[in-house]
Formats: C-alpha cells, sequence, structure tokens
C-alpha cells in the first residue's frame, strides 16, 4: 500500500476557510490514476487534425511556402511542440478540474466556498497558458463545483435558520457565487482561441467519466 505525503501551506494553517482545500489535493491522487496514457493517446489523435490546420495558417502567415526546403521540418516539428502543450492543458485543466470534484464529494459546500477565497485572490478569468501552468480559469472551476452539488439529491441551498445561526450570510455567499458563474466571460475567452476551444470541448467527456470514476 503506497504513502502518501499531502502538503499545505504553512502561513495558510490557521485559515480554516482553506483546509477543505485538503480534500482537493487529495483528489489530484485518484486523477493521476485516472488520467491513462491510453487517455493522454486518445486525447492526442482527437485534437491532432485541429492542430495541424493551426500550425498550417501559421505558416501561411509567416509566408513559408511549401515549397520552401524546410516546410516539411518546419511543420513537423511545429506540431510536435504545439501538441506537447495542448496535452499539457488539457492534463492540467482535466486533473485540476476533477480535484475539484473530489474535493467537493470529499467536503461538500465548504469546498465551494473554500474554492471561491482562492478566485477571490486570483481573478476569475485568467485563460490557460505556459505562463500560469495552464490552469483553468476559476469561473469555470466554480461552475462545474456549483453543477456538481446541484446534481446530489439533496437541497443544499438555501440554508434554513433553524438549522445554522448564520444561514443567511453563508447563503448569500452561495448565491453571489453562483451568480458569477452564470456569467460565461471565461467560456468566452476559451472560445476566442481555436486551440483552447477544441481541447476543453474534447474534456468534457473526459470530466463525465471521471465524475463516474470515482
Amino acid at each position: 500500500m503506497p504513502f502518501y505525503l499531502i502538503s499545505f501551506p504553512s502561513l495558510e494553517r490557521k485559515n480554516i476557510l482553506l483546509h477543505p482545500l485538503l480534500g482537493h489535493e487529495i483528489g489530484h491522487l485518484l486523477a493521476d490514476q485516472f488520467i491513462t496514457e491510453e487517455r493522454k493517446d486518445a486525447f492526442s489523435q482527437n485534437i491532432i487534425n485541429t492542430i495541424t490546420k493551426i500550425v498550417e495558417n501559421d505558416l501561411k502567415e509567416q509566408s513559408i511556402k511549401k515549397d520552401n526546403l524546410f516546410y516539411r521540418a518546419f511543420k513537423e516539428e511545429s506540431i510536435r511542440q504545439k501538441l506537447e502543450e495542448g496535452l499539457k492543458c488539457w492534463k492540467r485543466g482535466l486533473e485540476e478540474i476533477l480535484s475539484d470534484l473530489v474535493g467537493t464529494i470529499l467536503f461538500g459546500p465548504a469546498a465551494l466556498f473554500a474554492s471561491f477565497d482562492m478566485a477571490l485572490q486570483q481573478g476569475f478569468d485568467h485563460p490557460p497558458s505556459p505562463y500560469d501552468n495552464f490552469y483553468p480559469p476559476w469561473r469555470l472551476r466554480l461552475r462545474y463545483i456549483i453543477d456538481f452539488l446541484n446534481k446530489t439529491n439533496e437541497k443544499l441551498f438555501p440554508i434554513d435558520k433553524k438549522y445554522f445561526k448564520y444561514s443567511d450570510r453563508i447563503n448569500n455567499v452561495y448565491y453571489a457565487i453562483k451568480e458569477i458563474t452564470e456569467k460565461t466571460t471565461d467560456i468566452d475567452i476559451i472560445n476566442k482561441n481555436t486551440m483552447l476551444q477544441s481541447i476543453y470541448s474534447n474534456m468534457q467527456s473526459d470530466i463525465t467519466e471521471g465524475i463516474e470514476f470515482f
């Protein structure tokens, strides 16, 4: 039986709001089991045509013609690089979203509020890029968490006052998050980029299968 160490920022050890994020870290262990080499290969096959078209358009814009002696070499290397980048983006997005959902399974709405606190610090709509290690937008991640919570058999919100003294405060935060996720600026940003649009479109079926896997 393997033994896992899960780290947590020492500066946040007294921030009880972020403690449910430990569930997210546990989720990474399960996501690693789900994202197999076979699944990576399947994604690569699904996106290769899109990447090829992107590379061909890039070469055309650079005025590198097909009769250029090095055209084939340029094309093959560009496809290889973009496929590697696309695989990293897909893997990062998939593992983060699935880990969020595992955290939600373990901690329920507390995972939503902890994720929201992180999102407030980092912004909601940063597009996945090499500069941020391809992390998916927080608005998208929060939307997946809320959708998952709403699909449970129990009606979690609004919380009745008879169950919790500060239910109004909690309900207000929940509805604020829900309103944020109803806006689609994150999706609009993703869809403006052909490669990102293809990556996240392909990712949806993996997320559905990942939920069943857990």
